[in-house]
């Protein structure tokens, strides 16, 4: 691996307080100062500008490193792919769930509402097994049944073949006709 750093340094250093001369005390034998001479401080200024580069040479010595960092890169790229495709369809179903609710009970956009597209493609259906309320036109006919004419019911609805069906006085059946 290869890596390329440029890099600009700046300096500025200078003495405190600037005075470039100064009245420097004369003193007697006592300690009295006598009188003052101006003395150069010799202070001076110093300001330095680098610029430069810097260049590195690595080789890592463990290459599984890398692989671990990318494949760990990979996984975590495609966990956010599945949390935003988790949320895009929850908000699919909850959107479908709503807008049947509402079909079921008669609530819809108006024609010129900007959000009647939301619900434009949610189909209501009849759930497995119901049967919705309808009607069927059949012919019928009536007969009535004396004790003198005995009901016969297929033997495969009796729990013997000798088992007889108690009679039927008047009793008004309405069958279709084939």
């Amino acid at each position: 691996m290869l890596t390329f750093s440029p890099f600009l340094t700046d300096s500025h250093t200078y003495s405190v307080p600037r005075e470039y001369w100064y009245e420097q005390p004369q003193y007697d034998d006592d300690g009295n100062v006598t009188h003052t001479t101006m003395n150069r401080t010799g202070q001076k200024d110093n300001i330095a500008m680098n610029l430069g580069f810097s260049m590195t040479f690595s080789i890592p010595l463990d290459g599984s490193l890398q692989r671990r960092c990318k494949e760990a890169a990979d996984n975590q790229i495609a966990r956010t792919k599945q949390m935003l495709n988790d949320s895009a369809l929850n908000w699919h179903i909850a959107r479908l769930k709503e807008c049947g609710n509402l079909k079921l009970k008669g609530i819809e956009f108006s024609d010129n509402s900007p959000y009647k597209s939301l619900c434009e493609d949610v189909v209501v259906k009849a759930k497995m097994g119901q049967v919705l309320p309808h009607r069927h036109k059949t012919p019928t006919s009536s007969f009535s049944l004396t004790p003198e004419q005995p009901l016969s019911i297929p033997s495969v609805f009796l729990s013997s073949p000798s088992q007889k069906v108690p009679f039927l006085y008047d009793l008004e059946l309405s069958l279709p006709l084939k």
